[in-house]
């Protein structure tokens, strides 16, 4: 929430005490546990942030704790599926507010499958008409042999439908879980690209 300085102090508070609690807690939701008690001691009262927070503790499972954003895309060959929370919990930093708490979802995630996190400066970009960008269709659109190959492919499908800049931070995320056969590939391929700055690696 927010933007500017206090939303990147914000981002640095997170991301800081995430790498942390992963090396620390076993378990995913012990690592949101401990985000979510540093940002209720240092945060606003009025302010949250929301997450996705992801891993893949074993060949074929993905786990995620999904705290209030956007659903990430799961995609199977030429099928994209949103990954929608089977039980929705609230941006971390407002749990003292809901009685609803975070809890692990496990997906399937085998070889060949991959899975596209995101930001909500890609789902809320605007074309001329004021249309959001349809995310899910761009991303089948654009789907390519590699994963870099893909977020390319996507980050010009979104630039034009935006006519060619921005005007909001985002950013994509694809992972893939390579195939048995291609030998020597780490178990996932982290491409990513800071459509804001508009490069893809």
């Amino acid at each position: 929430r927010g933007k500017g300085l206090p939303a990147v102090g914000t981002a640095a508070l997170v991301l800081g005490v995430f790498r942390e609690a992963a090396y620390d807690e076993p378990e995913l939701l012990d690592v949101v546990g401990r985000i979510e008690r540093s940002l209720a001691r240092n945060l606003g009262g009025d302010d949250f942030v929301t997450a996705v927070v992801a891993g893949c503790p074993e060949p074929g499972r993905l786990e995620t704790v999904n705290c209030g954003h956007a659903p990430p895309l799961l995609i199977r060959g030429t099928e994209v599926t949103a990954v929608e929370p089977v039980h929705p919990a609230p941006p971390l930093g407002l749990r003292a507010l809901s009685e609803d708490t975070p809890r692990l979802q496990v997906v399937p995630f085998d070889d060949g499958d991959q899975l596209l996190l995101y930001t909500d400066g890609v789902t809320e970009a605007r074309d001329a008409g004021r249309a959001f960008y349809p995310l899910s269709d761009g991303l089948t659109r654009s789907l390519r042999d590699g994963p870099d190959r893909t977020l390319a492919a996507l980050h010009q499908d979104l630039l034009d439908h935006v006519g060619g800049r921005l005007h909001d931070d985002a950013a994509l995320l694809l992972l893939r879980r390579p195939a048995a056969a291609q030998a020597g590939e780490s178990a996932v391929v982290l491409p990513v690209a800071d459509v804001d700055g508009a490069t893809a690696a």
